[in-house]
Protein backbone atom coordinates (compact mmCIF):
# COMPACT_ATOMS: atom_id res chain seq x y z
CA UNK A 1 0.00 0.00 0.00
CA UNK A 2 1.36 3.56 -0.84
CA UNK A 3 0.85 6.75 0.94
CA UNK A 4 1.33 9.80 -0.35
CA UNK A 5 1.58 12.85 1.56
CA UNK A 6 1.84 16.65 0.79
CA UNK A 7 3.20 18.13 4.17
CA UNK A 8 2.31 21.67 3.57
CA UNK A 9 2.45 25.06 5.64
CA UNK A 10 -0.99 25.21 6.51
CA UNK A 11 -2.50 21.83 5.06
CA UNK A 12 -1.66 18.17 4.92
CA UNK A 13 -3.29 16.08 2.49
CA UNK A 14 -2.99 12.11 2.11
CA UNK A 15 -3.65 9.94 -0.80
CA UNK A 16 -3.43 6.35 -0.59
CA UNK A 17 -2.64 3.69 -3.25
CA UNK A 18 -4.44 -0.08 -2.84
CA UNK A 19 -4.77 -2.10 -5.79
CA UNK A 20 -4.25 0.07 -8.68
CA UNK A 21 -6.65 2.76 -7.33
CA UNK A 22 -5.92 5.77 -5.78
CA UNK A 23 -8.13 6.83 -2.75
CA UNK A 24 -7.77 10.15 -1.28
CA UNK A 25 -7.89 10.53 2.71
CA UNK A 26 -10.85 12.15 4.34
CA UNK A 27 -9.85 13.92 7.51
CA UNK A 28 -13.42 13.44 8.83
CA UNK A 29 -12.71 11.47 11.74
CA UNK A 30 -10.28 14.30 12.63
CA UNK A 31 -11.07 18.06 11.48
CA UNK A 32 -14.25 19.64 11.19
CA UNK A 33 -13.02 22.25 8.14
CA UNK A 34 -15.01 22.82 5.11
CA UNK A 35 -13.07 20.70 2.54
CA UNK A 36 -12.79 17.06 4.23
CA UNK A 37 -9.47 16.67 2.28
CA UNK A 38 -7.51 19.01 3.76
CA UNK A 39 -5.68 19.14 7.33
CA UNK A 40 -4.22 21.47 9.17
CA UNK A 41 -1.13 21.04 9.85
CA UNK A 42 -0.74 21.61 13.29
CA UNK A 43 -1.32 19.27 16.90
CA UNK A 44 -1.68 19.64 20.36
CA UNK A 45 0.09 18.82 23.13
CA UNK A 46 -2.12 18.15 25.70
CA UNK A 47 -1.60 18.48 29.90
CA UNK A 48 -0.44 14.91 30.35
CA UNK A 49 2.19 15.26 27.44
CA UNK A 50 -0.12 13.18 24.77
CA UNK A 51 -0.37 14.87 21.34
CA UNK A 52 -3.73 14.98 19.03
CA UNK A 53 -3.80 16.37 15.76
CA UNK A 54 -5.86 19.73 15.79
CA UNK A 55 -6.51 22.56 18.21
CA UNK A 56 -7.81 20.75 21.01
CA UNK A 57 -10.62 22.57 23.04
CA UNK A 58 -9.15 23.14 26.62
CA UNK A 59 -5.43 23.89 25.32
CA UNK A 60 -4.07 27.10 25.44
CA UNK A 61 -2.01 29.13 22.47
CA UNK A 62 1.01 27.64 23.38
CA UNK A 63 0.11 24.16 23.36
CA UNK A 64 -0.89 24.18 19.69
CA UNK A 65 2.42 23.29 17.23
CA UNK A 66 1.85 25.23 14.04
CA UNK A 67 4.25 26.25 11.22
CA UNK A 68 5.85 23.31 11.34
CA UNK A 69 6.76 22.90 7.69
CA UNK A 70 8.48 26.64 7.73
CA UNK A 71 11.92 25.17 9.62
CA UNK A 72 12.23 22.61 7.12
CA UNK A 73 12.69 24.73 3.84
CA UNK A 74 16.22 26.13 4.57
CA UNK A 75 19.10 23.57 5.75
CA UNK A 76 20.65 23.07 8.23
CA UNK A 77 17.05 21.88 10.36
CA UNK A 78 17.48 22.08 13.29
CA UNK A 79 16.45 18.50 15.35
CA UNK A 80 13.84 20.11 17.83
CA UNK A 81 11.99 21.45 14.37
CA UNK A 82 12.28 17.95 12.76
CA UNK A 83 10.73 16.30 16.24
CA UNK A 84 7.92 18.84 15.87
CA UNK A 85 7.34 17.88 12.50
CA UNK A 86 8.00 14.34 13.43
CA UNK A 87 5.20 13.77 16.22
CA UNK A 88 2.53 15.98 13.31
CA UNK A 89 3.27 13.38 10.92
CA UNK A 90 3.14 10.34 13.06
CA UNK A 91 -0.30 11.42 14.46
CA UNK A 92 -1.18 11.73 10.59
CA UNK A 93 0.40 8.30 9.57
CA UNK A 94 -1.28 6.79 12.23
CA UNK A 95 -4.83 7.83 11.03
CA UNK A 96 -4.15 7.31 7.70
CA UNK A 97 -3.57 3.56 8.50
CA UNK A 98 -6.42 3.63 10.54
CA UNK A 99 -8.53 4.86 7.54
CA UNK A 100 -6.88 2.35 5.02
CA UNK A 101 -8.38 -0.11 7.73
CA UNK A 102 -11.67 1.08 8.56
CA UNK A 103 -12.83 2.24 4.59
CA UNK A 104 -10.43 -0.83 2.40
CA UNK A 105 -10.22 -3.24 5.03
CA UNK A 106 -11.82 -5.80 2.78
CA UNK A 107 -9.56 -5.13 -0.12
CA UNK A 108 -6.70 -6.37 2.59
CA UNK A 109 -8.66 -9.44 4.23
CA UNK A 110 -5.56 -10.55 6.21
CA UNK A 111 -2.62 -10.27 4.19
CA UNK A 112 0.77 -9.23 5.63
CA UNK A 113 0.86 -5.52 4.54
CA UNK A 114 3.85 -3.85 2.80
CA UNK A 115 3.60 -0.09 3.56
CA UNK A 116 5.68 2.69 0.64
CA UNK A 117 5.59 6.12 1.99
CA UNK A 118 6.22 8.99 -0.95
CA UNK A 119 6.52 12.72 1.06
CA UNK A 120 6.82 15.77 -1.27
CA UNK A 121 9.35 18.59 -0.16
CA UNK A 122 9.78 22.08 -1.63
CA UNK A 123 11.37 21.83 -5.13
CA UNK A 124 13.98 23.79 -4.48
CA UNK A 125 14.87 21.60 -2.10
CA UNK A 126 15.58 18.10 -3.29
CA UNK A 127 19.14 19.84 -5.10
CA UNK A 128 20.35 19.87 -1.17
CA UNK A 129 20.95 16.91 0.10
CA UNK A 130 20.95 18.10 3.31
CA UNK A 131 17.50 18.62 3.44
CA UNK A 132 16.76 15.18 1.80
CA UNK A 133 18.72 13.29 4.68
CA UNK A 134 16.51 15.96 7.10
CA UNK A 135 13.04 14.18 5.18
CA UNK A 136 13.92 10.78 5.57
CA UNK A 137 14.95 11.24 9.09
CA UNK A 138 11.42 12.89 9.87
CA UNK A 139 9.87 10.29 7.76
CA UNK A 140 11.63 7.92 9.19
CA UNK A 141 10.76 8.48 12.82
CA UNK A 142 7.23 9.52 12.12
CA UNK A 143 6.77 6.04 11.06
CA UNK A 144 8.22 4.48 13.89
CA UNK A 145 6.15 6.55 16.38
CA UNK A 146 2.61 5.85 14.43
CA UNK A 147 3.52 2.15 14.93
CA UNK A 148 4.15 2.21 18.21
CA UNK A 149 1.86 1.35 21.28
CA UNK A 150 2.63 4.72 22.95
CA UNK A 151 1.39 7.93 21.54
CA UNK A 152 3.97 10.27 19.92
CA UNK A 153 5.67 12.76 21.88
CA UNK A 154 8.61 15.30 21.41
CA UNK A 155 11.18 12.80 23.43
CA UNK A 156 10.50 10.16 21.85
CA UNK A 157 10.56 11.95 18.52
CA UNK A 158 14.37 13.46 19.80
CA UNK A 159 15.29 9.67 20.47
CA UNK A 160 14.73 8.31 17.37
CA UNK A 161 15.84 11.16 15.37
CA UNK A 162 18.83 11.06 16.85
CA UNK A 163 19.58 7.17 16.56
CA UNK A 164 17.88 7.47 12.96
CA UNK A 165 20.65 5.45 10.61
CA UNK A 166 20.02 6.45 6.55
CA UNK A 167 19.55 2.74 5.24
CA UNK A 168 17.54 0.70 7.93
CA UNK A 169 13.35 1.38 7.28
CA UNK A 170 11.26 1.05 10.34
CA UNK A 171 9.27 -2.14 10.65
CA UNK A 172 6.61 -2.43 7.92
CA UNK A 173 7.91 -0.07 5.71
CA UNK A 174 9.56 -1.30 2.47
CA UNK A 175 10.17 2.21 0.87
CA UNK A 176 10.42 5.60 2.10
CA UNK A 177 11.25 8.07 -0.66
CA UNK A 178 11.20 12.11 -0.91
CA UNK A 179 9.83 13.65 -3.92
CA UNK A 180 10.09 17.22 -5.43
CA UNK A 181 6.32 18.85 -4.38
CA UNK A 182 6.30 19.90 -8.27
CA UNK A 183 6.70 16.19 -9.28
CA UNK A 184 3.35 15.21 -7.48
CA UNK A 185 2.00 18.18 -8.30
CA UNK A 186 1.83 17.40 -12.14
CA UNK A 187 1.21 13.55 -11.54
CA UNK A 188 -1.88 14.88 -9.82
CA UNK A 189 -2.69 16.56 -12.52
CA UNK A 190 -2.16 14.60 -15.13
CA UNK A 191 -3.94 11.35 -13.41
CA UNK A 192 -7.19 14.08 -12.89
Amino acid sequence: IFIGLDFGTSYTKAAVGLKDQIFAVDWHGVSAGADRYLLPSEYSILVDGSCQLGQAPDVTFDQVCQRLKHPLIDVPVSSASLGKAAVFLALVLRYVRAWVFFHQGDKIGRSAIRWMLNIGAPSNGLEIEGQRRAYLKMCSSAWSMSASESGPSAAQAGDLISAWLPDVLPKDLIGLDVLPEFVAQIAGYVQS
